[in-house]
């Protein structure tokens, strides 16, 4: 291919709009962020306007153009990938069996446990959910890295591990992998009111940062396919605002 490329829209835009707006502009976005501009745009089926160039919408034009089937494969490639990724973080879910569809299975995880934050309000209309109960300390550490892997994702990395931990070390938050580099990651969050954080040395200790650092090894034994890559340890430093909503967040290395 000469150029592609990916553009996605969360699962808040598609609630303030529909799923056919909401894929309009990211078709919109695709478009307008190719490294090139192109003579004509043929899309499947959704006429598309305010662009510089031309449209042309195509009818089951997946079957009929093979830029357009090479553009839905590497759409559903992209977003089984993304699911891939949310599964660590929220794995009672199954995303990365069901990739988020309305199986059997994810509605009996959606019975048991919940929406979580990826879940669409439109999506869930047809659930009864029990009232939520007021939100925890445990529940706003959540929140942290909800606002963490949802950022993390965003900038190309992929969740390797979530909370891996073993019995008397505790665990570590996130490792990822960007560009053959490895992340571990440890997060934070604090909302309205509190001091600032001061740099890492005040929020880590040092025993902390011993534990988290053999934590590490002892996952790099497990991956050796990982071994030789070079290793960034991070410390996710978020603000949290009134409503436990992400409002800055800093990565300080450690």
């Amino acid at each position: 291919a000469l150029a592609w490329s990916i553009a996605m829209v969360d699962q808040e835009e598609i609630d303030r709009t529909d799923i056919l707006s909401a894929t309009k502009e990211a078709m919109r976005r695709a478009l307008l962020e190719l490294p090139v501009t192109p003579d004509l745009a043929l899309i499947d089926a959704v006429a598309l306007e305010g662009l510089d160039f031309p449209v042309l919408a195509k009818t089951q034009g997946d079957a009929k153009h093979n830029v357009i089937a090479a553009a839905s494969v590497l759409a559903k490639v992209a977003r089984d990938r993304l699911m891939v990724n949310w599964d660590k973080v929220y794995p009672h879910y199954g995303f990365a069996a069901h990739k988020g569809y309305g199986t059997q299975a994810h509605k009996e995880a959606l019975d048991r446990y919940g929406p979580c934050p990826l879940h669409r309000k439109s999506f869930l209309s047809s659930f009864d959910f029990k009232k939520t109960k007021e939100p925890t300390a445990y529940d706003k550490g959540w929140q942290t890295e909800w606002a963490v892997a949802r950022d993390l994702i965003g900038r190309g990395h992929s969740i390797l591990a979530h909370r891996f931990g073993l019995p008397g070390l505790g665990d570590i938050d996130f490792i990822t992998a960007r560009k053959r580099r490895l992340y571990v990651i440890e997060c934070k969050g604090r909302g309205p009111g509190t001091d600032s954080y001061g740099g890492v040395e005040s929020a880590l200790r040092e025993d902390q940062i011993q534990r988290i650092r053999r934590l590490a090894a002892l996952w790099l034994e497990d991956h050796p396919a990982y071994a030789d890559w070079p290793l960034t340890l991070l410390y996710a430093a978020v603000d949290l605002d009134r409503q436990g909503q992400l409002s800055h967040l800093d990565y300080l290395p450690f």
